[in-house]
């Protein structure tokens, strides 16, 4: 059964779901650290130890400037995307948002222009700001995402981003 959900609490949820992996991978590097310095005897060991395992450190900030700009993973289940009676309509395998062209702020047209992928992270998506610090994140993938775009590019507060140049 798909519930309805308003667009802030799905904000919000996508914020949550976003987040928290980089905050488990603070935690372990901390721990690792902690960890580290108590067997070696020393802080400066544990920083050198952790520096030096680099490229998992280069990804991991690759990642949350991916999810900073609002490039999220590519959903699990198929995600739906469609104009009807002047809002977006968005549905999950699980919830069904009606987000109101009047709630909107901006419209981002967010694109990775780098010249790798990350498999898992979408290419380009489209990022609803519905104020300062609530956004929802549509992903290409989702079914109908070509047609949303397409209206939403006539809008006035639509914008592009590339973002990795």
């Amino acid at each position: 059964m798909v519930k309805q959900t308003s667009p802030n609490i799905f904000a919000f949820k996508q914020a949550i779901s976003m987040f928290t992996p980089w905050l488990l991978l603070l935690l372990v590097v901390i721990a690792t650290t902690a960890l580290v310095a108590y067997i070696a005897d020393s802080i400066a060991d544990a920083v050198i130890f952790v520096l030096a395992s680099g490229m998992p450190l280069v990804y991991a900030a690759h990642g949350v400037s991916n999810d900073w700009h609002g490039l999220i993973r590519t959903p699990r289940s198929h995600w739906a995307v469609s104009i009807m009676d002047d809002a977006i309509h968005l549905k999950t395998h699980k919830e069904q948002v009606i987000i109101p062209f009047s709630k909107i702020q901006t419209i981002i047209l967010v694109r990775d222009s780098c010249w790798d992928t990350l498999i898992g992270v979408e290419d380009s998506c489209l990022v609803l700001h519905l104020s300062r610090l609530k956004r929802i994140c549509l992903p290409c993938s989702a079914i109908g995402f070509d047609s949303v775009l397409d209206t939403t590019r006539e809008m006035q507060c639509f914008s592009i981003k590339e973002i990795n140049d």
